[in-house]
């Protein structure tokens, strides 16, 4: 029996100026399969954008609206508009047996790691913050200022380049366009379903990606909700019975799902404590050499 292929959701941040886009066109014309997710937005159309294109316009009320039904993988306000991933779009390019790629920040990564397992988070890096520097002056579009609180923010947003599964370091366009694409072709291989609060795309879905047919719409939807825990001093249930709780689509993800969040944890743990592992080493290593 052949090996069940998913479509991928690729996850994609880096600073202003690292050349993400460049990068990004890249890759689509190379990778037909490939679909850009186009973010919603509040803010009015600026000269030469076109709605559906560069950004989903829409109200803030219609945006305000989607927050509210949980229709957006992940969203932000800046200043006084809206930006966010519609949950729909993404489903709609899975549907579709494509894969989805998302260009956001770093902000907006992080949300859709609290949200959902298996996406493939990339991060495109400059060889270093000087190297941007040059980059964005050389565009000669921005005030000193300006390329300063960028350059902030850039640093910023590196420091959360350890949370990617890939860093690509932009030096050359060519050599980083040649990586991208090899993350995305080496990952298109991997058997791992796209999952959202817990509801992967398995069984018939699963089929239908084995076969190169299209899954079916509304291959993210939420499972059903889990059943409600017993109250306090009430005997636990044991784990089939737990399994049960929770509900279809829950079971069979579970064991994942629990191993990803101790992964997770470890590495916070590690990442925060670094400093003082270091130092107790140093300090064992040098109690033994007396």
């Amino acid at each position: 029996m052949s090996q069940a292929h998913y479509p991928r959701v690729f996850v994609v941040s880096g600073p202003s100026g690292v050349g993400k886009s460049s990068i990004i066109k890249a890759a689509m014309r190379a990778v037909p399969e490939l679909r850009l997710s186009v973010s919603l937005t509040t803010r009015a159309p600026r000269p030469g954008e076109w709605n559906g294109r560069d950004y989903i316009f829409v109200t803030k009320s219609q945006f305000e609206a989607q927050i509210r039904n949980r229709m957006f993988l992940e969203w932000a306000r800046v200043f006084d508009n809206y930006y966010g991933t519609s949950r729909k779009q993404v489903e709609e390019i899975l549907a579709a047996n494509c894969h989805a790629l998302l260009d956001v920040d770093t902000q907006g990564a992080m949300q859709i790691q609290e949200k959902t397992r298996g996406a493939v988070y990339i991060f495109i890096r400059p060889p270093s913050l000087r190297a941007l520097r040059v980059r964005l002056e050389a565009r000669n579009t921005e005030t000193p200022e300006k390329i300063a609180k960028r350059l902030s923010m850039a640093q910023h947003e590196i420091s959360y380049a350890h949370r990617y599964n890939h860093i690509v370091i932009n030096d050359d366009l060519d050599r980083a366009v040649g990586q991208f694409l090899g993350i995305i072709r080496g990952e298109a291989l991997q058997p791992e379903p796209f999952l959202v609060r817990g509801s992967p795309l398995t069984g018939t879905q699963g089929s239908a990606a084995a076969s190169g047919a299209a899954p079916p719409a509304g291959a993210l939807a939420e499972a059903a909700p889990p059943a409600p825990l017993p109250p306090t001093g009430a005997p636990a249930p044991d784990a089939e019975a737990l399994l049960r709780a929770l509900g279809p689509g829950y079971g069979a993800s579970l064991h994942a799902e629990l191993m990803a969040l101790v992964h997770e944890r470890i590495q916070a743990v590690v990442a925060r404590e670094l400093d003082g592992i270091v130092e107790e080493t140093w300090r064992a290593v040098a109690a033994r050499g007396r």
